[in-house]
């Protein structure tokens, strides 16, 4: 078997490998098991990591080199982001949207797509699986991650028809819903052109450039350091609403994600001022950064100049606490409960130093 289908410009391989598989009238299954036998590509994220044999089988059936195959996989963008890839299919790479790849299941609508680039383009293209990508730049309307009609995730290897339809309603993507978020769609496409930039060259940030590694973890770091601090609150302000709640970034919907980056490109439009301003509104501290390890020099600048910690370090929990507990419980008795919450109570208090 062997057979030739032009890719289309920064198409998805995932994607490019069903189209094959539609030239050629059979399943994305099927394809895959003539192809590169033994190979269980779907259950998996082939997009984000996929081996060199794998590719080199795959060009022996469809005619394109494997250079060009890895191309239209996320591999420039771990390299660019300094991060190794992990063989995992539930490994999360930041900044990428997870699809959480579980047997021919997907956990999460990590593939976006924008409804009128699919009516002319028919296929799936690498950035829209970026999590700062949330605003089609040609059309300027946000990116959707679901079918309009049932929900449902985009899962291309199970469409039975087109790349353009929903693989479990059979509904067509390209239909428009309106996704609008008014005047965070402006600054959230701020942000997301200068993460663009630092793919492709130095961001220059309050005078001087950042390399592109430390940018694109810098934003990354900064947004989860804030989404930590407003995990039970909520800000408001020019760049529309933001919540702390749900997981990390790589998971939320497209939604949520725009406020986050809309946030992130309104204190980038007046670094560092405007980041000092919101971390005195919302009380961000520099424990809220120790959970992400190798910031970069930019954002050390700005932790340094936060609040330190504004609890003691934790104390050693001994056993005594623990045999004294176990021993009012064997003993029982009526005042058992009462006893026993005097106890943690006490060591709550002396845990924080009240």
């Amino acid at each position: 078997m062997r057979i030739h289908v032009e890719p289309f410009s920064d198409e998805l391989l995932s994607a490019y490998l069903v189209r094959c598989a539609h030239v050629l009238g059979i399943s994305p299954y099927r394809f895959i098991k003539a192809s590169v036998p033994g190979w269980p590509a779907w259950t998996r994220d082939i997009d984000r990591i996929c081996e060199d044999a794998k590719l080199s089988a795959l060009a022996t059936c469809i005619d394109v080199s494997p250079s060009r195959l890895r191309e239209m996989t996320l591999y420039h963008v771990q390299k660019c982001l300094a991060e190794a890839p992990r063989e995992s299919p539930f490994a999360v790479t930041t900044l990428i949207n997870a699809i959480g790849a579980r047997s021919r299941e997907r956990r999460y609508a990590g593939l976006q797509f924008c409804p009128l680039c699919l009516l002319e383009k028919p296929t799936f293209v690498r950035s829209w699986r970026l999590s700062f990508m949330t605003i089609c730049d040609q059309h300027i309307c946000c990116l959707s991650d679901r079918c309009s009609r049932c929900g449902s995730q985009v899962i291309p290897f199970q469409c039975r028809q087109s790349l353009t339809r929903c693989y479990r309603c059979g509904g067509m993507l390209s239909r428009m819903v309106d996704v609008s978020v008014g005047r965070a769609l402006l600054y959230a496409l701020q942000a997301q052109m200068m993460l663009s930039q630092a793919f492709v060259e130095s961001v220059p940030l309050a005078g001087r450039p950042v390399s592109p590694p430390d940018f694109l973890r810098g934003c990354a770091v900064l947004l989860h350091a804030i989404k930590a601090c407003l995990r039970t609150k909520q800000l408001t302000g020019p760049w529309g609403e933001v919540s702390g709640e749900g997981p990390r970034l790589e998971y939320l919907s497209v939604q949520r994600r725009v406020q986050l980056f809309a946030l992130l490109g309104w204190l980038l439009e007046n670094w560092p001022e405007r980041c000092m301003a919101i971390a005195n509104q919302i009380g961000l501290r520099q424990i809220h950064f120790e959970p992400c390890a190798n910031r970069p020099a930019w954002i050390v600048e700005i932790v340094e100049q936060l609040t330190p910690r504004s609890r003691p370090p934790r104390k050693r929990w001994t056993a005594t606490l623990t045999k004294g507990v176990r021993t009012i419980e064997s003993n029982g008795g009526a005042s058992c409960r009462s006893e026993r919450a005097a106890v943690l109570l006490r060591a709550v208090r002396d845990y924080h130093g009240n």
